[in-house]
């Protein structure tokens, strides 16, 4: 199913505002990372992204990641 003009729209002002109000809740909590096995040179898909913080994460880590997110 592909998305219409209506959903895209809608899902880029909820992701501006949800990523104006607090782009530091996009993050991975540390707690996570200690459940995570050792992703150094792994590749990871990271979907629904939004603007990246929790990528940047994971490539600090040393983790090959491609990442999708739908907004604009």
């Amino acid at each position: 199913m592909e998305p219409t003009d209506q959903n895209r729209r809608a899902w880029d002002e909820i992701h501006r505002s949800r990523t104006r109000a607090a782009s530091e809740q996009l993050l991975i909590p540390e707690q996570i990372f200690d459940l995570l096995p050792d992703d150094r040179g792994k590749h990871v898909l990271h979907l629904q992204c939004a603007t990246g913080e929790a990528t940047a994460q994971l490539v600090e880590r040393s983790a090959l990641v491609t990442a999708v997110d739908v907004s604009s």
